[in-house]
């Protein structure tokens, strides 16, 4: 069945990459994911034009993954430790942001409401920035403004992939990947 529509973010994760290892951690909910926005970054390049007649005929693009943001209600406390380097100091519990933070990629696992596929997805190399703060002081009626994240989705280094996705439409062995998809990061 094809989707004439689609909305409602949910069941975002993430999931650190552990250089260490060279794996994924276990992917984290990331409660109160209001809105993703992702554009395509590609790249074309005049030497990359294929011409015949002196017109052009065919475009070879160069993928360099998506930009964008993504718009949560609070940014929870363990993100800002596991993927934006921020430390939390013991003796007096509170958490520092300095300017020698060292970023951590990682995964981002999402799916969308109101696709009918159920259709599930993943971004393997993230780099995510701080987020934004912002908010104003309560007058007739409460609005919510969020905290807003720019993204930047890279190709993994080993083999070049963006991302993946599966659907609960596929045969047994797609049932298996999609019924397991926020309890691992899975590589295909």
């Amino acid at each position: 069945m094809n989707n004439k529509v689609t909305y409602g973010l949910k069941n975002v994760h993430y999931a650190v990459f552990d250089e260490r290892s060279e794996s994924y951690l276990t992917p984290i909910p990331l409660k109160g994911a209001a809105e993703l926005k992702l554009s395509s970054v590609d790249e074309v390049n005049e030497t990359d034009i294929y011409s015949s007649s002196g017109l052009p005929i065919l475009y070879f693009y160069t993928n360099r993954g998506y930009e964008g943001s993504l718009l949560l209600s609070v940014v929870p406390e363990h993100f800002y430790i596991n993927c934006l380097g921020q430390q939390k100091k013991s003796a007096n519990d509170v958490l520092v942001e300095s300017d020698h933070d060292v970023h951590s990629s990682f995964a981002l696992l999402f799916e969308f409401d109101g696709d009918q596929n159920k259709t599930r997805h993943i971004l393997y190399r993230c780099y995510a920035t701080r987020p934004s703060v912002s908010s104003t002081s309560r007058g007739g009626s409460m609005d919510i403004s969020g905290q807003e994240m720019s993204l930047r989705v890279l190709s993994t280094l080993e083999d070049g992939k963006i991302k993946a996705k599966v659907n609960n439409t596929g045969t047994e062995p797609s049932k298996t990947i999609y019924e397991n998809w926020f309890n691992e990061v899975q590589f295909f």
